[in-house]
Order: C-alpha cells, then structure tokens, then sequence
C-alpha cells in the first residue's frame, strides 16, 4: 500500500510529482474559461475552488478530458457559497465516487492502482460572524464523513479561519510559520486537525509574506491565512512545498494556495 501511495503522489506523472491547490474564485459565472486556463498554464493535477455560487450538482467533462465536479445549494435558493474540484484527465481514471454536503463540502475518493484510497475534501467553512450552532453543525457533519472514511485524507479550502502559528494549545499539528494572529474559527480548525491527525500543510514551510497570505483585500489594507491545505499525518513526508501562487488571476481577493509533493 506504501507503494501506491508513493507512486501515485509522485503522480504517476513522468515523475513530475503531483501539483495540487484550493482556490477562492468568488463565483465561477462567465469565468469558467479564464480558471481551465489557469489550471492548464499551472499544470495543476487537482485544484479545489470554494465560492463558486453555482446551484445544484453536476460533473462536467471539460477539454482534454479534465473532468469539474459542482456542488452548490439547491436551485430554489439565493447563489451563494458553492464548493468545486477539477481533476486533471490522467487523474480522472482514479476517481470512483463522489459525494456531497450541501453546497459546501464534496468528498472525492481516489482509489489508487493497488487498491489504495485517498479521500480528497473540498470544504467551505462558515465566516467567523457565522452563529456558534452553525459552526457547531458544520464541524460535526466534517468530522462524522471523515470518521466513516478509510484511508488517507487531504482537506482543501477556504475554511474562514485564522489559526496563526504553533503553541502550546496547538502542539505539532501546526508548524512555526504564518500569521500571529488566531480567531475562534481557527481555534475550530486546530481542534479538528487534533481530533483527526492532520497538519496544517500552510505553516510548516518558510516563505516571504507574499506567499503566505491567501486573502487581501488592498483598499481596506486587510490580508489574512484562510485557505488551507490539511493532509493526514502519514502523507508529511510526500509533501514538499505549499505557498501561495500570485500570477494566476481570477478577479478574486484570494490568492491560488498551491502545494507540490515528490
């Protein structure tokens, strides 16, 4: 199984290692074009899109055989939050199912050539104005998926959490680099990671500010860590660099976080 794993992160991609990212796009609308272009020029394998304000469920098999699965509220209702995940073509073969939480939670498996499973989780999470039962309701419903699951487990997204660096309330599923600042949405974070043995993949590696901070806001000289990359503890090894991404543009106040393993 540690075979499968391996080969496959290093992607089974003329051993160019798998490149993977989440991405706050605030609304696909009209710029579904604009983000496949992105995901091509970057060479991503898989990337997460959160805010996509697209109703309903849907997979759509794009151009070059990459396939996009859509979860968003239900058609009756207002547009608004909206989760996402596009899966490059030579990544496609390996997905055998899907399932979903509204519009801000998809789960793809990923079974592996030698029977191995990855589950990818593309979460949305509730602003830190959100009510305390609404967070309550989300966490819960995250946790009792990921309870059910068996094998490895990667989590990306924008999680409107600040979780700021490694203490002692953290302890080592954080690392020392990011934000000083944390709020009562990353304290949640923390607490999930904790429960179920995943690193916050953002924080253990050095980076200039730039690459860092995945939310800024110029006018109002805002900026923050809210989008994350989370992997289950037996994945560290594989993971080689996450960072913020600046050059792909999606008119959006979020940056592309992007991590690479090998």
């Amino acid at each position: 199984m540690e075979l499968g794993i391996k080969r496959t992160l290093k992607g089974n991609l003329n051993g160019k290692g798998l490149t993977f990212g989440t991405w706050n796009i605030r609304s696909i609308n009209d710029k579904e074009g604009e983000l496949i272009k992105e995901f091509e020029n970057i060479d991503l394998d898989i990337l997460a899109i959160t805010e996509t304000k697209k109703k309903g469920k849907q997979t759509v098999e794009l151009q070059n055989g990459h396939i996009m699965i859509l979860s968003g509220v239900q058609n009756e209702k207002r547009a608004q939050a909206g989760v996402g995940c596009i899966i490059k073509s030579t990544l496609a073969k390996f997905v055998t199912k899907w399932d979903t939480i509204s519009g801000i939670f998809i789960m793809v498996q990923l079974r592996l050539e030698d029977k191995n499973t990855i589950h990818i989780l593309i979460l949305y999470g509730p602003n830190e104005d959100e009510k305390a039962e609404l967070k309550y309701k989300f966490w819960d419903e995250v946790t009792e998926v990921v309870d059910s699951l068996n094998g490895d487990i990667i989590v990306l997204g924008d999680l409107n959490g600040r979780v700021g660096i490694q203490d002692y309330e953290s302890g080592d599923d954080i690392g020392k680099n990011g934000e000083a600042i944390r709020n009562n949405n990353g304290t949640r974070i923390i607490e999930f990671c904790i429960q179920n043995y995943l690193l916050i993949m953002n924080t253990f590696f050095r980076h200039k500010e730039i690459h860092q901070y995945t939310r800024e806001v110029k006018s109002r000289n805002e900026k923050s860590i809210i989008d994350y990359v989370l992997v289950c503890k037996r994945l560290r090894r594989y993971i080689k660099d996450v960072r913020v991404k600046r050059g792909p543009e999606i008119n959006s106040d979020h940056y592309l976080v992007l991590a690479k393993t090998g």
